[in-house]
């Protein structure tokens, strides 16, 4: 997550109707990707606010919101998803999953495919307290 990636992907848009759409649910859409081969991620709130998706990305509800690593978030929520789209297309749509799960609380989600996306947003690496480089 520290420098931009460019590669065939995914945007994927949550947008709320009749109930929020909730911090569990992105984290659900995250973890499918992940298991879908996404090599890079980034998530981005309705006012343009950015959050690269890294391993140690966390997502908690807030009101009118979420917060993704300490940065709130309000919808509606695109992720930007490097890797192969009709594998992470197949993968969030699997009976029960993402997509269901929002369209069954009254909510959207739009997957459009891309033969090129951007994953601009960067993290810093956290400051190891306890672990060391090997050589």
């Amino acid at each position: 997550g520290t420098v931009a990636a460019r590669g065939p992907g995914l945007t994927v848009r949550f947008s709320a109707r009749d109930k929020p759409i909730r911090a569990a649910t992105i984290l659900d859409a995250v973890q499918e990707l992940r298991g879908a081969g996404a090599e890079a991620m980034q998530i981005s709130g309705g006012d343009g606010t950015t959050e690269r998706i890294v391993a140690s990305t966390y997502f908690v509800d807030t009101d009118g919101g979420i917060v993704v690593s300490g940065r709130r978030l309000t919808g509606p929520y695109t992720i930007t998803v490097i890797g192969d789209p009709k594998t992470m297309r197949t993968a969030l749509n699997i009976p029960g999953g993402v997509v269901a799960s929002v369209t069954g609380d009254g909510g959207t989600v739009t997957i459009q495919e891309h033969d090129v996306v951007d994953v601009t947003a960067l993290t810093q690496p956290k400051q190891l307290r306890h672990a060391r480089p090997v050589s």
